[in-house]
């Protein structure tokens, strides 16, 4: 997984667009926002446009999401739920500030 934009350490507001390049099993993944607590304040499934099955494709996904403290951080993650399991895999996080 990969999060183009918004860049690292950026400051974000609602609805924030989220953009990157992912292989997903079936081009689904997940896109969420937490805040500074590690609480999920959205969260989001998107799909890619990959080509074919284990090819990168684009993704684009607007996020709405409650209002944070002015200067507060969070991240944003993008990742697939196993279909076997059910946990996180293939984890990107970047830092952001609200």
């Amino acid at each position: 997984m990969i999060i183009n934009s918004p860049a690292s350490n950026a400051t974000i507001s609602s609805p924030v667009t989220v953009l990157g390049k992912a292989i997903a099993f079936e081009n689904t993944l997940q896109v969420r926002i937490k805040d500074g607590n590690g609480a999920v304040i959205n969260e989001v499934t998107t799909m890619t446009n990959a080509p074919g099955m284990g090819a990168f494709g684009n993704y684009t996904v607007i996020i709405p999401f409650t209002s944070q403290a002015p200067g507060s951080i969070g991240t944003i993650e993008a990742f697939e739920y196993s279909a076997k399991a059910g946990t996180v895999t293939n984890l990107t996080v970047i830092p952001v500030k609200f």
